[in-house]
């Protein structure tokens, strides 16, 4: 039963840290569940990693919405410029994660035209869009990282200890 825990909490891991780049799954909430599944299961962690990590990965999920919108109004987009970034965001997922980040700058940058900024401010916007959207990604892997360390720290050394007794 424990293997295939272990098994359950690499997979969610690896779940996460995928879910810092595609949308639709939460990356750093999913590498805080294989920590607390190996918490309850495996090898108990302290209260003070559970409360840091549940932080941690509650405050990567604001800070993912939050970012973008702070950095393309940073660089200068419209409200409107804004939603169709998300609405660019969203139609870019039918073509994988490349189209997604297509989709959000020039998202931003029609919306920003239609609003009548000119061509130059316009494609400000989608950059600062695109930017903003690139920075949550990082964070969230950085996040997810960090999350997942102690799972596979854990895991390693009952691996270890297994192998060796």
């Amino acid at each position: 039963m424990e293997i295939f825990l272990a098994v359950a909490a690499v997979l969610l891991t690896l779940i996460g840290i995928a879910g810092c780049i595609l949308p639709g799954l939460p990356g750093p909430p999913i590498n805080f569940l294989a920590l607390v599944l190996v918490h309850w299961k495996i090898e108990p962690f302290s209260q003070t990693t559970l409360w840091i990590m549940g932080i941690l990965a509650l405050l990567v999920i604001i800070l993912d919405y939050a970012i973008p919108v702070w950095s393309a109004r940073l660089f200068g987009a419209t409200p409107t410029g804004v939603r169709w970034s998300v609405y660019g965001m969203l139609l870019g997922l039918l073509f994988t994660p490349i189209g997604m980040m297509a989709g959000l700058f020039i998202g931003a940058v029609l919306g920003d035209l239609k609003e009548g900024k000119s061509p130059v401010e316009a494609l400000k916007a989608g950059v600062g869009s695109y930017l903003g959207t690139l920075a949550g990604i990082v964070i969230k892997c950085i996040v997810a990282l960090v999350i997942s360390f102690p799972v596979w720290y854990v895991l390693s050394l009952k691996a270890w200890q297994a192998m060796t007794h």
